[in-house]
């Protein structure tokens, strides 16, 4: 994988943070069912380590590009 290709892939991943966040504001705001909203945050859950996944071989090849350093 050219880096170009690394950097924007990385680029797209980092920018799900605020609308993932968005969602997770929302069903705290607006979920009180309890076995509801914990549906939800698991799918989100999931949906946000996915894009942690998607990062792996990225940041195996491009160690620089992990945004956790």
């Amino acid at each position: 994988m050219e880096r170009a290709l690394a950097e924007d892939i990385v680029r797209g991943i980092l920018a799900l943070g605020k609308p993932l966040n968005r969602l997770n504001d929302l069903i705290d705001a607006h979920i009180a069912d309890g076995p509801v909203k914990k549906e939800f945050k698991r799918s989100l859950g999931e949906a946000t380590a996915g894009g942690t996944v998607l990062l792996l071989p990225i940041i195996r090849l491009y160690p620089d590009l992990d945004p956790d350093k």
